[in-house]
């Protein structure tokens, strides 16, 4: 795993406090081109270690930082598998997750897992693969499945949602309402991840998870014939993909387009 250029805009986005404890899963490392290193103080880079722990420590001032893993190959702090339960009491400011979510088999246990581990009013941040990404992790996890397991029924509020494309592109897409009973389609020729950050509000004996779609009633003659139309729509989008980079990214009203700063 490891944190890229955008994943720090991302974190530096959503870290408006000093002194927070930061909980990740997966130990990163810090995967900045030399022309990307020019655009933070050089006082955060540790030259003798290629991990990311003293650059984000010193970045976001924060207070502490534990890295965990189910081994110690990457000599985290600590070792826990969170495909199982556990005990370990304490709890963090932000939980971060940088990518390692689609390499793990048991997602819904390393989830309840993550939040476990995140105080009340505390940050959970994930950035993980969804599209086009196929031979890289276990998964790709749609911002739909994110969305549904971040709900205000399950305990969390301010939860926002981007699109990321892996081109040069200085732009991120916010998606703005994922409702009940919607199809929505975001593709791209690129790859693509989603970022997310949400507060947890409570505490959640039991999360509950939905396809939202399958929520919905029984198709009326209109609806049969909308979704037609949606698949023939799915149709062009795959012969427009093929010429144009990102064009329904760009184009689509259900994202706002941000520049990244």
């Amino acid at each position: 795993m490891g944190i890229n250029f955008k994943t720090l805009k991302w974190l530096e986005k959503n870290i408006d406090k000093k002194n927070l404890s930061m909980g990740v899963i997966g130990r990163q490392d810090l995967n900045l081109k030399e022309s990307e290193k020019k655009n933070f103080d050089k006082i955060y880079f540790d030259k003798n270690n290629k991990y990311a722990d003293s650059f984000l420590k010193n970045k976001f001032n924060l207070s502490k930082l534990v890295s965990f893993d189910k081994s110690n190959y990457e000599e985290c702090d600590v070792v826990l598998n969170f495909e199982n339960d556990f005990d370990y009491n304490e709890k963090f400011d932000i939980f971060f997750d940088g990518g390692s979510l689609q390499h793990i088999y048991n997602i819904p246990k390393a989830i309840n897992n993550i939040i476990k581990l995140t105080k009340i009013n505390g940050k959970i941040i994930h950035t993980v693969t969804f599209n086009n990404f196929q031979g890289f992790g276990l998964y790709q996890i749609s911002p739909e499945l994110l969305s549904s397991v971040y709900s205000e029924k399950n305990g969390f509020s301010d939860t926002s949602l981007y699109l990321v494309t892996n081109l040069n592109d200085k732009y991120w897409y916010r998606i703005k309402s994922l409702g009940n009973g919607e199809y929505f389609h975001f593709n791209t020729n690129d790859q693509l991840s989603v970022y997310l950050v949400t507060t947890k509000k409570s505490e959640v004996k039991k999360i509950e998870v939905n396809q939202k779609f399958y929520l919905k009633s029984n198709l009326s003659k209109n609806n049969y014939l909308k979704e037609k139309l949606i698949n023939f729509y799915l149709y062009l989008k795959i012969i427009f993909l093929s010429i144009f980079n990102n064009f329904f990214l760009k184009f689509d009203k259900k994202l706002d387009k941000e520049k990244i700063d």
